[in-house]
């Protein structure tokens, strides 16, 4: 999932772009950062200054650890308000595939 929201900071705006990536059988609505980084594949990239999105700022977590929390915190709650329960049973495909059956070699998405 990714979403786009203006950050407002001191003095200025910058745009920043956060998104969380997870397995099929996964879904993950992370509070804690612990929980956050080892379930997830993390990106993090400032619009404003790396509109190729060249630089993950992910990828320094500690030095973003705040700004990673701020906006995990406005996606969970943007997913919330949007899908209610992330479970994966908004999908249209969960009425044709049995993930308790499903393997990587068996499920082309």
């Amino acid at each position: 999932m990714g979403y786009l929201w203006p950050v407002p900071l001191p003095g200025h705006e910058r745009l920043r772009r956060f998104t969380r990536y997870f397995p099929f059988r996964a879904f993950n609505t992370p509070t804690a950062l612990d929980d956050l980084r080892a379930r997830n594949d993390l990106e993090l990239y400032d619009l404003r200054n790396d509109p190729d999105e060249v630089v993950n700022l992910a990828y320094d977590f500690d030095a973003n650890r705040d700004l990673i929390a701020a906006m995990n915190a406005k996606l969970n709650a943007l997913i919330a308000a949007e899908i209610g329960v992330d479970d994966g049973s908004f999908l249209p495909f969960k009425d044709f595939v049995d993930w308790g059956k499903a393997t990587p070699a068996s499920v082309n998405l």
